[in-house]
């Protein structure tokens, strides 16, 4: 990952510009993390707080989670830590800005503001790459940039700042380990040319073809791609019960259909055509008959001897579910 710092005095616009390049990187869709240096006694937590109570209770370091974000609080018995040590800490990122540490060993944006007092940073520091400033420099020797102009500084950035190493470390053993304990304890980190080897040697060709059932697949290849044989469902069915007719021709907001004989169930079809002004009682699941293509609920119906009303205006096709609305016949169900 990239790591740039953005250093200058205090007033000098260093965090309106970390501000303006995290949009800009952001938004061409570059993965950006920030390290902020602050005074000695700051603090993120609320006196009065859960978390402020357990660190005051002597806990060293405390971890507060939630859905949006978590956040993790250490104490420096031991003085503050390196900027390397801190970069160890962040995930995976493809640029880190760096606000503050003037005198780490990285590249650098020196911010000079007309209202801000102090000397040139970049004079005696070779890590200083160009000069972010509201006003002309004289005899700038890094290139100098407009303070504003973010866009011209984020191009420069990203043609002058190598990527580094910030990931795996050695500890005391000698042992590589990965930033934040990601792998297992025991576990040692490879370079990707000795994994990519391990792959090609484990890796045999398969040769052959055999019909084995699903259940000893594990562990093949698929020679081809398997196929749905026939269609689910099957068939138009109804997704309620209720009453299936044959929507075309009718009129009217309160529809009123002869009842026929009989009723479909699921596994039980009703045979026969349903004829147009006429209504089959149907169950959840059952075949639609020929000449049904929407089904009224159950609950929006009056029935009264061998008629049927509804209670409000049906739809076409309301409450019936097409043959091979979950998969079609000569779809690829493995591939």
């Amino acid at each position: 990952m990239r790591v740039i710092g953005v250093a200058g005095w205090k007033n000098s616009g260093k965090t309106g510009l970390v501000e303006r390049l995290v949009t800009a990187f952001a938004a061409r869709g570059l993965i950006v993390s920030t390290i902020k240096h602050a005074h000695h006694g700051f603090d993120i937590d609320q006196p009065g707080a859960d978390s402020f109570r357990h660190r005051a209770a002597g806990a060293r370091e405390v971890l507060v989670s939630s859905s949006r974000r978590w956040a993790l609080m250490h104490e420096n018995d031991g003085g503050e830590a390196g900027l390397r040590d801190l970069l160890a800490k962040l995930e995976p990122a493809d640029l880190v800005i760096v606000e503050g540490f003037k005198t780490a060993s990285v590249p650098k944006i020196e911010t000079r503001r007309a209202a801000a007092d102090g000397p040139a940073l970049a004079v005696g520091d070779a890590n200083v790459i160009c000069i972010a400033s509201d006003r002309p420099v004289a005899d700038a020797k890094p290139p100098e940039f407009p303070l504003a102009d973010t866009a011209a500084i984020a191009d420069f950035v990203l043609r002058h700042v190598p990527s580094v190493d910030a990931g795996p470390r050695a500890d005391a053993s000698g042992r590589r380990q990965h930033r934040g304990s990601a792998m297992p304890p025991g576990v040692d980190w490879i370079s990707v040319d000795s994994a990519l080897a391990t792959i090609k040697n484990s890796v045999t060709p398969s040769v052959g073809c055999e019909h084995v059932a699903v259940g000893e697949c594990s562990g093949r290849v698929l020679a081809a791609p398997v196929t749905v044989q026939r269609p689910s469902p099957p068939a138009a069915n109804s997704a309620v019960d209720g009453y299936g007719f044959g929507f075309d021709g009718l009129t009217g907001d309160r529809c009123r259909l002869s009842l026929v004989e009989g009723r479909a169930a699921a596994g039980a079809p009703w045979t026969g055509r349903v004829r147009h002004g006429c209504a089959v009682r149907v169950l959840t699941g059952a075949v639609l008959p020929d000449g049904v293509d929407s089904v009224v609920l159950e609950e929006m119906t009056t029935v009264d001897g061998n008629t049927v009303s509804f209670t409000r205006p049906a739809r076409k096709g309301v409450n019936s579910r097409s043959g091979g609305e979950d998969l079609r016949q000569g779809d690829a169900l493995f591939a």
